[in-house]
């Protein structure tokens, strides 16, 4: 068992995404779903869906997936 990094026009649902800032530590942790959709939980707010837009996707360290 083990974690895989992957490419992400390879995501699969239940993907993990790690976001990172500036200084490369990861900030943020998301679920990948579908159709570049992926479910998380915003600072001070709700559990969200959310498109990995260009936003995202300039905060993404990797994209993850559990291999058993």
């Amino acid at each position: 068992k083990y974690w895989l990094k992957i490419d992400l026009t390879d995501l699969e649902l239940y993907d993990i995404l790690v976001f990172i800032d500036k200084k490369e530590r990861p900030i943020h942790f998301g679920m990948y779903l579908n159709n570049y959709n992926f479910i998380h939980v915003e600072e001070d707010q709700y559990v969200t869906i959310s498109l990995l837009n260009q936003e995202w996707r300039d905060m993404l360290e990797g994209a993850y997936r559990y291999v058993v």
